[in-house]
């Protein structure tokens, strides 16, 4: 009777460990879910070099150039 006991409590106590793991991953699982890793976005304010061509280039096409395809 007394062995049979002991394996009964070992069961239980197996059982009880992988119910406890299952819980901690649900945790684990639902702190990920809910953070989700997010980030707001920041604005990237920086200059950048262009080269002097680009500075002197108008920005507008032409008067004699014609328009483009399917804008008539």
């Amino acid at each position: 009777m007394a062995n049979r006991m002991q394996a009964i409590d070992r069961v239980i106590r197996g059982r009880r460990v992988v119910i406890t793991l299952a819980m901690v991953l649900l945790a684990i699982l639902f702190l990920a879910w809910f953070d989700g890793g997010e980030e707001a976005l920041h604005p990237i304010e920086q200059e950048v070099a262009l080269p002097a061509a680009a500075n002197t280039a108008s920005t507008t096409a032409p008067a004699s150039a014609p328009a483009p395809e399917g804008t008539r």
